[in-house]
């Protein structure tokens, strides 16, 4: 209301007009913000692990890529706008149509000039955003490496295709990109403005439309003769039908489609002049003739000619025309996926009983055999280990070796990680949660070839604080595969721990606290810290909390796959990070690959499909790959991450590899060479899975090298799938076992997998490739069997233990109850000039067990044996032909083969308790099986007293499975109230 003598005032709208752009300013400034905390976070994490290049380098990179290609875009289009408009034409009468444009033309022009500018910087910014993410490609041309190699056809040095070539095809796109949209918008403009007619009162277009378009319309067709040349090229790298997976030139190609593209190409320049001529002359008839002859070559030269050639000349007789490009795909996919070394013999496939040389030459392989099967046991360490339910393991655990003493033992090996989700809901809060259960603890490993009686694992290496074989002087875990998104870390000298460290019954507190002393992680502290990184992780207890500190530090990106993936970006990264114990503490390593998808006449993979198996698909995340083909793979890259500092270091393992050198360029510094690893972590370090899953599907097709057989397709393998999953319907995992190969002087640990025949279960192969360092590591060995023979595979082995009717009862009676039966790896050993297959039987509770190894299946040619342990089931099926009984020794208290003395047998007795019904159960089966076989051999023999002596034996095992599957009906004891294990208890899996 106005005041006395003047008219009332309304304050609202003035109020309203200083609001909102108040409002704008400020929203602005939060969104900056937000922005930058990203950005500036970001930076701070790459200084945490010293690697600021990699972030400084990448964001240049992208910021100049979307600069130039953005202004070039925005430029282009709209000088072409206003040069349209400035040249537009000045009506002195007007047509229907034009009176009908001209109210848009007086509705746009206060804003034509802001709605030019509006589309050149949308279309720059979504063109600059696209060039950005070609980042890669960029760098890849501007640091290109030779390869030393050139190719057939047209004498190029392989770099060419695979780092020059992708980068002139994005240009050639791009400068597509541009000229459609500049032609699109010059069409607008000329029309709005008349300059282009639809019912015209003379010329259909003006003098200056004509030139404009003819100009626009000359480069596009230049541009295309550009592409015309260049896709001559990219001939080599194409996938064609000639056979499954060929990749590069064909008969075709070479002789038709070659010859085609060089003429197209001539075309396209002649008819590009024609244009720009028409650009002065204004004359469209030689043009659009000049048009439709390139038209017209097209289809007669570009497309049919080819076609009567492959018709006429190459079909009826194709293999002897293509037999020198199938060579040429031949060699180079054996070179781009490092199988041209790969040593193939034949291998007999024989089985006989092996003689005591035999055994003693094959001690490598036999005495190592490895029972514990990472896929299946983690439940069990879980259970054994866990200590306490907010630690926990990985769903698959990791093989490794260990010096123990004079001899090296195969491990499965743990670390017990922090798991948020095992915390009492009532417990979870935000302290708990980001400050107190901040890392995990300790390594704990068993032997991997034994197990105690009760089919417990073997630990040399458990509990907390950590007891065992091996030096941790650092067992905490901050960065693992399981650690929460992120933790605040880290107090003044002096104040008290907050973090929880491990229970200690020992403590008034009932557990030990700690406080981070590290270098990981980034600090936070600052009011500033605060605000920057509760504006990035979106929560403001991060700004009020007491418990955040002037010394305290920020944790975040923990997964070894996650910070490696960030500081070398470029590299693919295989799906199964490992722990190792060196130099005192944890370390994870993570193999990294150098990919390309352009390397010439290489055939392509599906990533995804080559790396997928049974046991990733139960226990491994989805894989971290950037594309799902390529047609050059490399584990050019070992990366070791420090599980206390998070230190991630990247050591050149593939130093040659050119794709590596050409990264290495673009980030000088960031790869170290590799004689800098630590000499105890390179002494863990073991061939890839990933890898070697690619080459075995590579290879299933590839060990054929004469061109003949290879297209009519005779001798194609298969990765056989799993037998031991249902349905069985995924590829068997490769599994690392330490076996000695026929001629080698001793063991070595080695990546194994077999091939079955095409459409066949029958075995084709047995591959294995070295996974010690040193001077053999990589070499990768096939034993090729007869292809007239039949040899069965693993799913045929399988078939023949489930059908077995000594087998077949015992599992039967093993899966009463409360119990049921997991079948571990079905390992494959060469043996004797056979195949020797193992199988490890675990027995878990149905309610809340867990899996304990009870039974060792083995299988050799016919002979097939389920024991409790592995020694006992290699003499029954390497002691025995298939037609015969297995002869008793004298240690199982039988009569010895020249009519010796028998011992005596011991009184009936109730197997002893363990406490644990389940192990209970599968003990008094193992019992009952037993006495049931000594009666039947007593029977044979005409003992009546020892057939007696067993039947009371197995009446008192039969009451002490009743009695555990009456335990079991009430459920499974805890852990907590189970009996205690003898750990001095015998070996009772030893091999």
């Amino acid at each position: 209301m106005g005041g006395p003598g003047g008219p009332a005032v309304d304050e609202a709208p003035r109020r309203r007009g200083v609001l909102l752009p108040t409002i704008i300013v400020l929203a602005l400034l939060v969104g900056g913000f937000v922005v930058f905390s990203g950005y500036y976070t970001d930076w701070l994490w790459f200084v945490s692990v010293d690697q600021t290049e990699v972030f400084t380098t990448s964001i240049l990179t992208r910021a100049a890529l979307f600069l130039v290609f953005g202004s070039i875009m925005g430029l282009a289009v709209g000088l072409s706008m206003w040069i349209a408009w400035r040249t537009r034409p000045t009506f002195t009468g007007m047509t229907p149509e034009q009176a009908s444009l001209d109210r848009y033309r007086v509705a746009i022009e206060p804003y034509r000039r802001r709605f030019t500018i509006l589309i050149s910087v949308a279309l720059g910014f979504v063109t600059g955003l696209t060039a950005a993410a070609e980042w890669g490609t960029y760098l890849m041309w501007r640091n290109a490496t030779p390869f030393g190699i050139e190719d057939p056809q047209f004498g190029l040095d392989l770099s060419f295709y695979t780092f020059t070539l992708p980068f002139i095809r994005f240009l050639i796109g791009f400068g597509f990109g541009v000229l459609f949209l500049v032609l699109f918008a010059v069409i607008a403009v000329q029309y709005l403005y008349g300059g282009l007619r639809l019912q015209p009162k003379g010329d259909r277009a003006s003098a200056a439309a004509q030139s404009q378009l003819s100009l626009i319309i000359g480069l596009f067709i230049l541009l295309k003769a550009v592409s015309y040349w260049f896709d001559r090229f990219a001939l080599a790298t194409q996938s064609q039908q000639l056979v499954a997976g060929f990749t590069g030139l064909k008969y075709t190609d070479v002789y038709a489609v070659l010859p085609a593209l060089n003429i197209l190409s001539a075309v396209s320049v002649l008819v590009a002049v024609l244009f720009f001529i028409n650009v002065f002359r204004r004359h469209w008839v030689i043009p659009m003739i000049g048009a439709g002859l390139l038209v017209l070559t097209s289809i007669v030269v570009g497309s049919l000619y080819p076609l009567i050639v492959q018709q006429f000349q190459v079909r009826p007789n194709e293999l002897v025309k293509e037999q020198p490009y199938l060579q040429r795909n031949i060699d180079a996919t054996r070179a781009a996926y490092d199988i041209a070394d790969a040593e193939i013999k034949d291998y007999p496939g024989t089985v006989s009983p092996p003689t005591a040389d035999v055994l003693e030459a094959s001690a490598g392989t036999l005495n190592a055999i490895r029972l514990l099967d990472p896929a299946i046991v983690s439940p069990t360490f879980n259970q054994l280990q866990q200590i306490r339910g907010y630690y926990s393991f990985n769903n698959k655990l990791d093989v490794d070796r260990y010096e123990l003493g004079d001899d090296t033992r195969g491990a499965i090996v743990a670390v017990r990680e922090i798991n948020l989700a095992g915390i009492p809901d009532g417990q979870r809060n935000w302290t708990n949660d980001r400050a107190v259960y901040t890392h995990g603890y300790g390594v704990v490993a068993a032997y991997d070839n034994t197990a105690l009686s009760n089919g417990q694992p073997d630990f040399f290496e458990s509990d907390i604080p950590s007891v065992g074989e091996l030096e941790i002087a650092q067992p905490r875990v901050y960065f693992g595969e399981l650690s929460p998104a992120y933790s605040i870390v880290g107090a003044p000298q002096g104040s008290p721990p907050i973090e929880l460290d491990f229970p200690d019954d020992s403590s008034p507190t009932g557990q030990k606290t700690n406080t981070y002393t590290g270098t990981g992680g980034v600090p936070m502290g600052s009011p500033f810290g605060r605000l920057l990184f509760a504006t990035k992780f979106q929560d403001a207890n991060i700004l009020l909390s007491d418990l955040v500190n002037s010394e305290s530090r920020i944790l975040w990106d923990r997964d070894p796959l996650t910070r490696v993936e960030k500081v070398a970006p470029w590299l693919t990264l295989d799906q199964d990070p490992y722990p190792v114990v060196a130099d005192g503490g944890i370390k994870w390593v993570v193999d990294g690959y150098t990919l390309s998808n352009e390397y010439p006449y290489s055939s392509r993979v599906s990533l995804s499909d080559a790396t997928s198996d049974s046991v990733s698909a139960r226990t491994l995340p989805s894989a971290l790959l950037p594309r799902d083909q390529a047609n050059y793979v490399r584990n050019s890259v070992k990366a070791v991450v420090d599980a206390y500092n998070g230190t991630v270091t990247l050591y050149a393992w593939d130093a040659s590899d050119p794709v590596l050198q050409t990264w290495m360029k673009a980030f000088p510094g960031v790869v170290k060479p590799v004689e800098n690893m630590s000499a105890e972590v390179l002494q863990h370090v073991r061939y890839p899975q990933d890898m070697f899953k690619i080459q075995r599907a590579v290879l299933s097709r590839y060990h054929v090298t004469d061109p003949t057989t290879f297209y009519n397709a005779s001798d194609v393998w298969i990765v056989p799938n799993d037998p031991t999953v249902s349905p069985a319907q995924v590829f068997q995992p490769p599994y690392y076992l330490t076996l000695q190969m026929p001629g080698a002087t001793g063991p070595s640990f080695s990546l194994t997998t077999t091939f079955a025949p095409q459409r066949r279960q029958t075995l084709a192969a047995f591959m294995a490739v070295n996974s010690e360092p040193g001077e053999n590591y990589g070499k990768m060995e096939v034993l090729q069997l007869p292809s007239n023979t039949t040899i069965p595979g693993p799913q045929q082995v399988q078939n023949l233990f489930e059908s077995d009717p000594a087998v077949s009862s015992q599992l039967n009676l093993l899966r009463r109850g409360g119990s049921e039966v997991e079948l571990g790896n079905l390992l494959s050993l060469p043996f004797n000039g056979g195949l020797l297959y193992v199988e490890p039987v675990y027995i878990r509770a149905t309610t809340d067990g867990y899996p304990l190894l009870r039974k060792v299946l083995v299988g050799y040619g016919e002979n097939v044996a389920l024991e409790n342990t592995l020694d006992v089931a290699l003499a029954k099926v390497f002691g025995s032909s298939p037609d015969s009984t297995v002869e008793p020794t004298p240690e199982e208290g039988l009569p010895e083969e020249e009519g010796g003395t028998t011992e005596p047998t011991p009184p009936p007795t109730t197997p002893e308790s363990t406490g644990d019904p389940a192990t209970d159960l599968a003990i008094a089966i193992t019992a009952a099986q037993s006495a049931y076989d000594d009666g039947q051999a007593a029977l044979a023999r005409g003992d009546f007293a020892a057939y007696g002596e067993a039947q009371d034996r197995l009446k008192a095992a039969l009451d002490a499975i009743a009695e555990a599957e009456a335990a079991l009906t009430g459920g499974q004891l805890l852990p907590e109230e189970q009996a205690p294990v003898d750990e001095t208890q015998s070996e009772g899996t030893a091999a």
